[in-house]
């Protein structure tokens, strides 16, 4: 895969001749891959815990990122991962609406408690944004259709800072296509932009620097910053 793109590297029936390995739906695993073995990565697994073990990990090729690239164009299948202990505390309370902000690989944390949700019958309405600069790198919507499409508590939003893909980028329906509603402009000023969220628990992952725009932009608009929640940055 080219430089920029997204992988998702998926692992079934793992076996492990130490303690099993627990988390919780929204949280992030310590990783390293046999490419870079001393290099340690936290990824937040897209998909919650299963009994069959199960795990998914949305990777993006950035440019001079010697761990992602790796990660993203040497997987092969046979590949050891050591995985560590879990951290994090992103959660949803079902007694508030909520706002979740997700950019690029972020949204594997959101994806995973959206999935843990759709399997409850008393979900709160729940409204995401799904942010990239292109629609066309906005590669789990379909993923998030198909959520929405059978849990009415969802509504999703697509954002994108330009409203055409170039030439390069065409593996990807965009919104239109998809039925989704399609904004354009930074992540932090559509969701402000959009609604008022001063009565909703908020959820955002993504970039250090699009976590700290939204959560400072949301707060100047009303939101309590003990309603706010981030892995740390």
């Amino acid at each position: 895969m080219a430089s920029g793109q997204v992988a998702s590297i998926a692992s079934g029936n793992p076996v492990s001749a130490h303690a099993p390995l627990t988390f919780n739906a929204g949280q992030y695993l310590e990783v390293h891959t046999p490419q870079w073995p001393k290099q340690w990565r936290n990824f937040s697994p897209s998909i919650p815990p299963n009994p069959a073990g199960e795990l998914e990990f949305h990777v993006r090729a950035i440019k001079g990122g010697t761990v992602s690239s790796a990660i993203v164009s040497e997987t092969s299948v046979g590949d050891v991962w050591t995985l560590s202990q879990s951290h994090g505390t992103l959660h949803v309370d079902r007694d508030r609406p909520v706002l979740m902000v997700a950019g690029g690989t972020g949204l594997a944390p959101l994806r995973a408690l959206l999935i843990e949700m759709s399997k409850r019958a008393d979900s709160p309405p729940t409204h995401i944004f799904y942010g990239m600069r292109y629609p066309g790198e906005l590669y789990d919507l379909s993923v998030l259709r198909r959520i929405a499409s059978t849990n009415p508590w969802l509504q999703v939003t697509a954002v994108s800072e330009e409203e055409r893909d170039p030439w390069w980028i065409t593996a990807v329906a965009a919104p239109a296509e998809l039925g989704i509603d399609h904004r354009i402009g930074t992540l932090a000023d559509v969701v402000v932009d959009t609604g008022n969220w001063e009565n909703h628990q908020v959820l955002i992952a993504g970039s250090s620097q699009m976590i700290e725009a939204t959560r400072r932009k949301l707060i100047i608009a009303g939101v309590r910053a003990s309603r706010i929640q981030h892995d740390p940055v």
